[in-house]
């Protein structure tokens, strides 16, 4: 009887055992399954960040660009502002002149006349 009963402990040892490890493997299971979707998702992850530095640095070099033309433009700008100065100021000397010769032209047309209604 004391042999059935050791018999019978042992059986029940290898079964609490057997159950035990068939815990661990089903939670070595569930953490491998686990930790292969946190890999993959860390790979998309690192994926995704690859793209957002490409992004940014397609975006870094487009603002330069951006950059250089604006300081083009406004170098043409100030040339054009520059020149429309200049013009302005030959503008204004020109109508002055204009105005001058309208005048003496006003002026000869009245010594004209006079000098017609002199010798008529």
């Amino acid at each position: 009887m004391a042999k059935r009963e050791s018999f019978n402990d042992k059986r029940r040892q290898a079964e609490a055992m057997e159950k035990e490890n068939s815990s661990v493997r089903d939670q070595i299971r569930d953490l491998t399954v686990e930790y292969d979707a946190s890999e993959i998702e860390v790979q998309r992850l690192e994926k995704e960040i690859l793209e957002h530095r490409s992004r940014m640095a397609s975006i870094l070099d487009e603002a330069e660009s951006l950059k250089t033309q604006l300081l083009s433009g406004r170098s043409a700008t100030k040339a054009v502002v520059e020149e429309l100065a200049s013009l302005k100021d030959d503008y204004g000397d020109w109508m002055k002149e204009m105005r001058d010769s309208e005048a003496k032209q006003s002026e000869c047309l009245l010594k004209w006349e006079q000098l017609r209604r002199a010798f008529i």
